[in-house]
Parts: C-alpha cells; sequence; structure tokens
C-alpha cells in the first residue's frame, strides 16, 4: 500500500505563523492609532477651513454680514453660519446652515480659541471689523502636538482679512505649512 504525504500544516506551525502575525499586529497598532487621531484632526479642520471660507462666499452672494459660529452649546452643531442683520448673537440666532462632524469625531479633537470667537464677514468678503483676526487650534484630546515632542499632528485655521488658511504651528518657518506668527 502506498502511503500518502500528509498535506497541510501541523500544529506547531499554525502556532508559530498566528504568534508572529500577532506580534506584527501589536507593533502596528500604535501607528495606526496616531494615524486615524491625525486624520480625525484633519477632518475637523477642513470643515472648520470650508466653513470659515462659505461664510465668506455666502455674504458676498448676499452682500450682507454673515457670521461664522463655532460649536454653540445649545446646538449639536460643530460651526453654523447665521445673518448678522438679523441677529448678531451665536448662541440665540438661528442659523441658515450647520455642520456636525458627528459626536465620535467632535469628542476625539479639541479646539481651543478665544471666547465667544466668531468671525464675521461683510459683503465684500472681507472680514469685520477689517483688522480681524480668527484662530482656532485643534487637538487631539489624548496626545501631544508634534510641536511639543509628542506624536500627533496638531493644526490651526487662520482667517484674516478674507483670507482663510489651515497651517501646521510644527512646520519650519520658511515652509508654506506654517502658520503666521500669532498664529
Amino acid at each position: 500500500m502506498k502511503q500518502t504525504e500528509p498535506r497541510g500544516f501541523s500544529i506547531p506551525e499554525l502556532m508559530i505563523a498566528l504568534s508572529v502575525l500577532a506580534i506584527l499586529t501589536l507593533m502596528a497598532a500604535p501607528s495606526v492609532l496616531t494615524t486615524s487621531r491625525n486624520s480625525q484632526i484633519r477632518a475637523l479642520a477642513t470643515s472648520w477651513h470650508d466653513g470659515l471660507f462659505q461664510a465668506r462666499i455666502e455674504a458676498i452672494q448676499r452682500n450682507a454680514q454673515v457670521t461664522f459660529c463655532p460649536g454653540v452649546p445649545s446646538s449639536s452643531a460643530d460651526w453654523s453660519l447665521i445673518l448678522t442683520a438679523v441677529n448678531p448673537d451665536c448662541q440665540s440666532a438661528t442659523p441658515f446652515r450647520q455642520y456636525n462632524a458627528g459626536s465620535t469625531l467632535s469628542s476625539n479633537v479639541q479646539v481651543s480659541l478665544p471666547n465667544n470667537a466668531s468671525a464675521t464677514y461683510d459683503g465684500t468678503g472681507r472680514m469685520a471689523p477689517l483688522n480681524g483676526k480668527f484662530v482656532a487650534r485643534f487637538t487631539n484630546s489624548s496626545g501631544t502636538c508634534v510641536a511639543a515632542g509628542g506624536q500627533m499632528r496638531c493644526l490651526s485655521v487662520e482667517a484674516t482679512g478674507g483670507y482663510v488658511r489651515t497651517c501646521d504651528p510644527s512646520a519650519a518657518a520658511g515652509s508654506p505649512l506654517s502658520c503666521k506668527a500669532g498664529g
């Protein structure tokens, strides 16, 4: 009788392969988590950048003052747009446009800005007052920024005059990604 050779893997071979796979997964997990947190910061900063730009466009189209209101406590929105002539108060005005990035995204990203910060654009697309400046800093609630020696890629959104830009506080001074002085 002809004896056939066994096919497949033996138990020790499978255990070794699974052990190597587990070690590789454990080594990759921190990098995947950092990448995920960085993309959450980028997504919310981009949303605010787009919201500020949209406020400017709406002000030009309507030839009226439009205000960008960051996360109003009475609303679940991350930001909203209001017509300043109707009601200039972000807390009580009825917005004509809102954006909500989702509770998971919003809870993982911290936004720091001055008290009662908002950005108002006039009918020409310039910030009102003309010397106005709006700066929002986006960090992760469980990490340290690269600029402070950590792994998180923190971002800032700056609006001055009629321009809106997203910048990286850890970028070198001459880089196009760097934040302006004080931003």
